[in-house]
């Protein structure tokens, strides 16, 4: 599934925006295999194209994200950094990219990577947003959400 490399002594973590978390565990970091980091930032739609790019971005703005990139022709949607911190990490900001592609049987792949940035004394350090899983499915449901909410809504 994953496996654990560890770091020097490092803090504990916990950061918090509009329901995302990042928890970096004391003295230890997180790294997901291929497979394994595939299998949690994807989801796969038996819808069309069309409307699943459209649920993306539409997500995203729901999520509070503004959407800076949106390009229908390669499937590329980048949003803009959204603060986010707590008292225990400091202020630090998170972004979200989507790459939205149609498979060979018709049905549409929507993959999602995060990206945060914490303060650090020297500035702000990036962290490959991946140590912890529910911040994917929680962004990836919401978007599960919103295909399923225009389908229903086509259907009316």
């Amino acid at each position: 599934m994953f496996r654990i490399k560890l770091t020097s002594l490092a803090l504990a973590l916990l950061f918090v925006s509009g329901g995302l978390s990042l928890t970096a565990a004391y003295a230890a970091s997180v790294y997901w295999s291929p497979a394994y980091r595939k299998k949690v930032s994807t989801r796969v739609y038996k819808e069309g194209y069309e409307r699943v790019f459209n649920a993306v971005a539409d997500a995203c703005e729901v999520n509070g994200y503004s959407v800076i990139l949106s390009n229908k022709q390669t499937g590329v949607i980048l949003t803009d950094y959204q603060p986010a911190g707590s008292a225990l990490a400091g202020k630090g900001r998170v972004k979200l990219d989507f790459k939205v592609s149609v498979l060979k049987d018709g049905s549409t792949m929507v993959r999602l990577n995060m990206h945060c940035q914490v303060n650090a004394s020297r500035g702000m350090n990036s962290i490959d947003f991946v140590l912890n899983e529910d911040n994917y499915r929680r962004v990836l449901d919401v978007v599960t959400k919103t295909v399923n909410r225009a389908k229903d809504t086509e259907a009316r």
